[in-house]
């Protein structure tokens, strides 16, 4: 009899919060999991959640699944046009994909890019589309839409309210799991990380009810999955960080003159009108009042056509979160190669490193622009500002203000009978290592150009799935066939 894994993915969830969380609001079932579990530190880089949790699913790197952020680029009519990435840009399959096709029966609720469901390798699989980047909520097969109605109308009613929608996803998980058989189910909730960005204080302070609930929903659910599950698994795309130093490679370019400054002449005349008028204090109020309201328009309108965030003529970035993917896309090679140059020639002195994106990732599927890939020295508490020229912005190459943002160290936590105890966050594994853990798990082929590893749970695991590997590209034949029909 096949095993059954559960894994639960909590988008932005650092090691030391699950423990610091666990702790305060005393949630025994992940605690008594803690204690017997293997827990390790998760790389994953670009710490941003599409890239994350593709790689995780995939267990390769970018170039290799295609999905470098929110944001496709793509020319049409001799235009530079957008869209967010969805399950069709996927070029490697995903772990439920796999298991289905080895006979394997899976509940994915939620999970990034399962939007449309025509995109997927569908076959032995419950799939409830994601609800982050969608235009509406996908199902499969269509009965489930008509058995979840009514979860599946509050969760579209409450799209916006993070933690109502968490809820409602959680009590539908716990339907679909209790009511179809499973051998893999799979589950992302948006919290912590959709949390800190709104309101940081509700995760340190846990003075938020509603907060402090969905986390007592959380470790019930846990509670109830593991007693069902043979493994339990926890894992996260991300970790979150506070961070007081940031570094703008794009100040540097501007100063040199790499790249034209886009402040007008009457740009230049009315922001020294405003600051002798005003101050400078006005100047970056007004910028933060701009920034909230293109942040609110972009939510209003997200599944309108995106807004650039960038200098067209120049450079393109991520139009939803272009500081945590840390690519900077150049309209040719050239001035790429020109801005890497000088770049690297000072950025040991300046709180990041630079690289062709090319040289950090290999693949076939690169962006449609040559990119730089640029790597704050987080671990010195440094992170990216991409912010660029514009009348009410102050462009600073490097600067000191308390903010919250995204960081590579997430978590990964497995619990079960056959799992070793091991409690190490000192030590780190790759989000690329998923995939094939699980995989031999389930005592399954391994995909031929995986980037990860198998982690060694038990001392029996990778002896029983090293020599075992298969090529998946039928998955991804399948799949292109399935969407001409539709």
């Amino acid at each position: 009899m096949a095993k059954k894994i559960f894994m639960l993915g909590l988008d932005g969830l650092s090691p030391y919060y699950l423990v610091y969380v666990v702790n305060k609001l005393q949630l025994h079932n992940i605690q008594q999991i803690i204690n017997k579990s293997y827990f390790r530190t998760l790389l994953s880089i670009p710490p941003t959640t599409f890239i994350g949790w593709t790689s995780l699913i995939t267990g390769v790197n970018p170039a290799k699944h295609g999905i470098w952020g929110f944001t496709h680029f793509y020319i049409k009519s001799g235009k530079i046009n957008t869209s967010i990435f969805s399950s069709y840009d996927v070029k490697s399959p995903r772990l439920f994909e796999i298991t289905a096709f080895h006979g394997l029966k899976s509940i994915v609720v939620n999970y990034p890019l399962t939007y449309p469901i025509e995109g997927i390798y569908i076959k032995n699989n419950v799939i409830v589309s994601d609800t982050l980047a969608s235009p509406r909520i996908d199902c499969f097969p269509k009965k489930i839409k008509k058995l979840c109605s009514s979860f599946i109308k509050k969760i579209n009613k409450n799209i916006t309210n993070v933690l109502e929608k968490t809820y409602y996803l959680i009590r539908l998980f716990e339907y679909l799991c209790n009511n179809f058989d499973w051998n893999l189910a799979l589950l992302v909730l948006d919290v912590p990380d959709k949390i800190f960005h709104i309101k940081p204080s509700y995760l340190w302070k846990l003075n938020n009810n509603k907060f402090n609930r969905i986390m007592r929903d959380i470790d019930n659910l846990v509670g109830h999955l593991s007693q069902n599950a043979d493994i339990t698994l926890i894992v996260s795309d991300h970790g979150l960080a506070w961070y007081k130093k940031w570094v703008n490679p794009l100040a540097y370019l501007y100063k040199a003159g790499i790249i034209p400054c886009n402040y007008t002449i009457s740009y230049n005349i009315l922001r020294k009108i405003i600051k002798i008028i005003y101050g400078n204090t006005f100047l970056s109020n007004m910028h933060l009042v701009i920034s909230y309201l293109m942040q609110l328009h972009s939510r209003l309108h997200k599944r309108s056509r995106l807004r650039f965030v960038s200098d067209i003529n120049y450079y393109l970035l991520d139009e939803v979160d272009a500081e945590n993917t840390w690519i900077i896309l150049f309209r040719t090679s050239h001035l790429r190669d020109i801005c890497y140059n000088y770049l690297s020639k000072i950025s040991r002195n300046f709180h990041f490193e630079v690289y062709k994106l090319e040289e950090i990732f290999r693949g076939k599927y690169y962006p449609l622009f040559p990119a730089l890939f640029v790597v704050p020295k987080y671990e010195k508490g440094i992170y990216l500002s991409l912010s660029y020229a514009q009348l009410f912005t102050e462009i600073n190459s490097y600067f000191y203000k308390p903010a919250g943002r995204h960081h590579p160290y997430g978590t990964f936590l497995a619990y079960g009978r056959e799992i070793e105890k091991s409690l190490r966050v000192d030590k780190i594994v790759s989000i690329y290592d998923i995939l094939p853990t699980i995989l031999a798990l389930f005592n399954l082929p391994i995909p031929q150009n995986i980037n990860g590893k198998i982690i060694p749970l038990n001392s029996n695991l990778i002896k029983a799935s090293t020599s075992s590997k298969a090529d998946y590209n039928i998955i991804l034949k399948i799949k292109k066939l399935r969407r001409k029909l539709y």
